[in-house]
């Protein structure tokens, strides 16, 4: 019974074997980026490099970190972790989506650490912002916002918009060209 429990333990494989990560820093292999470096890109000094909407998203954030505390404790902070993608699909259509500028590079990461916190969301937070784009934009409520808050932390995301929340921080395996994969 004893060498059976030994073989169970070395058989434990990572929660991740993949996952990839955009930054506008050039880095090396086996660079350690540390939690908490995202969402604030501090090149563009907003966070995720939206520009102009930063403002809406700053509200956003302290939403989705009050339904994190009040319904959702054993999830790791978003402002503590590192944001990366699970697979290829939703990589490239969040770098479509929001990072396709210029000076963008693309890396295949691990965590660093056995064991973390992780949570898989939606990036774009079930249409969330989408519906933030608008010119009705400012027709939301807080209900609205709690809403889609709830569906984060709590939903499946769609096929092709996952994002990784990791608390731990990633060590670059390799630098990778999206447009010749």
């Amino acid at each position: 019974m004893v060498g059976s429990t030994k073989r169970i333990r070395r058989r434990k494989e990572k929660m991740f074997d993949k996952l990839y990560y955009c930054t506008s820093l050039k880095l090396k292999e086996n660079s350690v980026i540390e939690k908490g470096s995202n969402p604030l890109d501090k090149e563009v000094g907003v966070p995720f490099g939206f520009k102009k909407l930063s403002y809406k998203y700053v509200a956003i954030e302290l939403i989705l970190e009050i339904v994190r505390l009040e319904e959702f404790p054993e999830k790791p902070r978003r402002s503590e972790g590192i944001f990366t993608s699970k697979d290829l699909e939703s990589f490239c259509n969040f770098v479509s989506a929001y990072r396709s500028n210029t000076g963008v590079y693309y890396y295949e990461v691990a965590p660093v650490k056995d064991n973390y916190k992780y949570h898989i969301g939606d990036y774009t937070y079930h249409g969330l912002t989408k519906a933030m784009q608008g010119e009705d934009w400012h027709t939301l409520k807080y209900k609205d916002f709690l809403n889609y808050s709830y569906l984060y932390w709590g939903k499946k995301p769609e096929e092709g918009k996952a994002e990784v929340l990791l608390q731990s921080p990633i060590k670059i395996v390799k630098e990778i060209d999206i447009y010749n994969i």
